[in-house]
């Protein structure tokens, strides 16, 4: 299922403070902490099949930075990363111990800065994302349609639209 955030997605904020997060774009380098952040979420979420082996996992991310613009928060580790195609953010993940620090907002806003209108989806139960996304201004919805994210795993439940 597909969501849509469309107006106030980031907007105020808290950005990191005083621990040296720096956003830049996602190098090939990156792949392997990129590959690791998702499979921890993967396997730590009882509710989401696991049905990549890391190697395709780290295949699927390299595709990612050479097609899309993907931003890593880094703070002498990657910390989060994220993917936007257009004005879609197909992948926004956050390492464990880096959650509820401010990264996951910065990457957003840093995918804003340039997309005011930005549009995603999430699944119906990962209600963590779904908080996170109506505190930055996106509005609980309808599920709808198929998500257009490449990487959509057979047997997950439906997204919820974020308007």
């Amino acid at each position: 299922m597909r969501a849509t955030t469309r107006r106030g997605l980031g907007a105020g904020a808290p950005r990191p403070g005083g621990w040296g997060l720096h956003l830049r774009p996602a190098a090939h380098a990156d792949v392997p902490a990129m590959a690791r952040i998702l499979k921890h979420w993967v396997t730590a979420t009882r509710w989401m099949p696991d049905l990549h082996t890391p190697d395709q996992d780290r295949a699927f991310l390299a595709e990612q930075v050479d097609s899309a613009e993907l931003v890593v928060a880094d703070h002498g580790r990657i910390a989060g990363f994220v993917v936007r195609h257009g004005t879609d953010i197909t992948m926004l993940y956050v390492a464990e111990t880096a959650r509820r620090l401010g990264v996951g907002s910065a990457l957003l806003n840093r995918m804003r800065r340039d997309h005011p209108r930005l549009s995603l989806w999430t699944f119906q139960p990962n209600a963590e994302a779904r908080a996170f996304y109506a505190a930055r201004g996106g509005a609980g919805g309808r599920a709808h349609g198929e998500p257009r994210q490449r990487r959509t795993r057979a047997g997950c439940p439906a997204g919820l639209e974020l308007t």
